[in-house]
């Protein structure tokens, strides 16, 4: 991971992986993109990442991860609103 890359940055190359923009889809490198743009408190990435954990789809199913994301986000948003 380059260091400079911010939140929103790495959910441009989250897309690019998961929606086959220009490479072979890959749910595992999005996924990875994911949990780097969350860790930066990124809201779309962490209601992302809920989303994945909460399907179980490219993870294996993991409620309280999708829970802790979810409500992150939810956090992240109330106080940018404020």
């Amino acid at each position: 991971i380059m260091p400079s890359l911010v939140g929103s940055e790495m959910c441009i190359e989250t897309d690019i992986y998961s929606f086959a923009r220009g490479v072979e889809q890959n749910d595992l490198i999005a996924q990875s993109w994911w949990e780097k743009a969350a860790y930066k408190e990124h809201v779309k990435a962490m209601h992302n990442l809920a989303v994945v954990y909460d399907q179980g789809k490219t993870l294996p199913k993991n409620v309280a991860r999708a829970r802790t994301n979810y409500l992150k986000a939810a956090e992240l948003c109330k106080v940018s609103s404020q």
